[in-house]
């Protein structure tokens, strides 16, 4: 059963807990987030196609979440989903399928 799937809309970044913990160990929330996920044994595949992202998501393995840290991530655990915006993919006047 797969139960966790995200993808980059920097909503779940945007989380008040990610940021303070990123503040505290001078790395951004989406390395944090990631960096609970490895941490977890979750298969993470973080894409970007800007060198920046693509250094900060390597980063992910240069350091570890703490215990007080990992627990607290681990309370976000919410029945919420977070998904892609496709409207900003599919080209104005753009009829789905359903629509013709």
């Amino acid at each position: 059963k797969v139960t966790l799937t995200g993808y980059g809309t920097g909503v779940v970044a945007s989380v008040p807990l990610a940021k303070d913990i990123a503040r505290k160990i001078n790395r951004t929330p989406g390395q944090v987030l990631l960096r609970w996920a490895v941490q977890k044994g979750i298969h993470v595949n973080p894409k970007s196609n800007q060198v920046s992202r693509l250094k900060e998501n390597l980063e992910v393995l240069d350091f570890a979440l703490d215990d007080e840290d990992m627990s607290a991530l681990d309370g976000l655990d919410v029945p919420k989903i977070f998904y892609w915006n496709t409207s900003v993919l599919v080209p104005q006047g753009f009829a789905a399928k359903e629509e013709l």
